[in-house]
Parts: structure tokens; sequence; C-alpha cells
């Protein structure tokens, strides 16, 4: 009984430790994002705006853009990575998105009248071959 324990134990442990590596190698190719929220009395249109940049650094990402839900909303600034958009009233989930580099997802975030919301998305590079 004890060898039978002790395969099933290791068996348990080895699939734990996968189960994990994955899910950490996951994280890191999320990058990551800031989100700063305000509200004026004088803004009436809830506004998003911010950047899209290369992870660990202020350098823009390419042909970036910004999508709410699966709608692309905006195109920024290639140069600059900037962009802003005017947005209703809800509760949405952002996407910072970029050529050559993986896509980084906000938490549902609720947006209001008169809210300026500045979203700044540090994507990681997808290092990935487009050819074998």
């Amino acid at each position: 009984m004890k060898p039978l324990y002790r395969n099933a134990l290791a068996i348990t442990l080895i699939i734990v430790a996968l189960i994990y590596t994955g899910c950490a190698s996951k994280r890191l190719t999320a990058g990551s994002y800031a989100i700063n929220k305000t509200r004026s009395a004088s803004v009436k249109p809830a506004v998003v705006y911010g950047s899209v940049y290369e992870y660990g650094t202020q350098l823009p990402a390419i042909v970036p853009r910004v999508y709410v839900g699966q709608k692309l909303k905006a195109k920024a600034d290639p140069r600059s990575g900037k962009y802003a958009f005017f947005i209703e009233p809800g509760k949405y989930r952002f996407t910072g998105q970029a050529m050559s580099f993986y896509s980084t997802k906000t938490s549902k975030t609720k947006v209001s009248i008169g809210d300026s919301v500045r979203i700044d998305f540090y994507l990681r590079v997808n290092e990935t071959p487009l050819i074998d």
C-alpha cells in the first residue's frame, strides 16, 4: 500500500507543478496596465485616454489599438502611442493591442458621466516566430 500511495502523491505533485508552471508562463506574457480615474462636473461625456507602450519602456507599441469588448474603439498615434475617445456610462473591459505584442485586458471598469479614465497599457513583445 505505501508504494502505491507514494506514486499517487508523486503524480499529484507533478500535475500541480505543471499547472502552476503553465499559469505562471501565461502571466509573463500578459503585460500590465495602469488605471487612474477622476471625475469632473464640467466634463459631461466620459472620456478614456492614455498610451499603449512596450513593456518596460516609454516607447510606443507598433500599430497600437484599444478595444472595448470586441469593438475597436481607438487607433493610437503610432509615434506617441497616445489615444482618446468618448464613451457612454457603463461597465467595460478595455484591451490594449499592437502588432507583434501580446494583448492586455483590464478588469471590468465602471465608467460614469463626467469620468476621465486614463489607462496606460504596457504590452510584452510576442517573440513567437511567424514561420518555423
